[in-house]
């Protein structure tokens, strides 16, 4: 599921406008994203799983994220949730300070996540 909103650049490009400064988190295929407490992350581009641990110990997917969608521990009530990188993938990290002092950048994450 992929948010574009009415901008020409589409949901990614209007981030990339508003934050050209920033460094994208790479990661390699198979690596843990580590979730931050008062951060959400957007995938730029590539794919993440999202899981978290049942009762009986075992992993349960919770679903995917691919490029233009947040996912992060404010995003979830979960314990033991974790997310992990299904191939090489780029990362944008934004705190919900950002978020809550950027009215286009929360409008456009709300977006995002009504999409999903």
């Amino acid at each position: 599921m992929v948010c574009t909103p009415s901008s020409p650049n589409g949901f990614l490009g209007s981030l990339e406008e508003s934050y050209q400064r920033r460094d994208l988190v790479h990661l390699a295929a198979g690596s843990r994203v580590p979730l931050l407490r008062h951060h959400i992350w957007l995938v730029a581009r590539g794919m993440v799983k999202l899981t978290c641990m049942n009762e009986q110990g075992e992993d349960v997917v919770l679903g995917l994220a691919g490029p233009n969608e947040p996912f992060g521990e404010p995003l979830t009530n979960l314990d033991l949730y974790e997310a992990t990188t299904l191939c090489d993938c780029d990362l944008l990290c934004l705190s919900l300070d950002e978020v809550r002092q950027t009215p286009h950048l929360a409008y456009t994450l709300m977006q995002a996540l009504i999409s999903r």
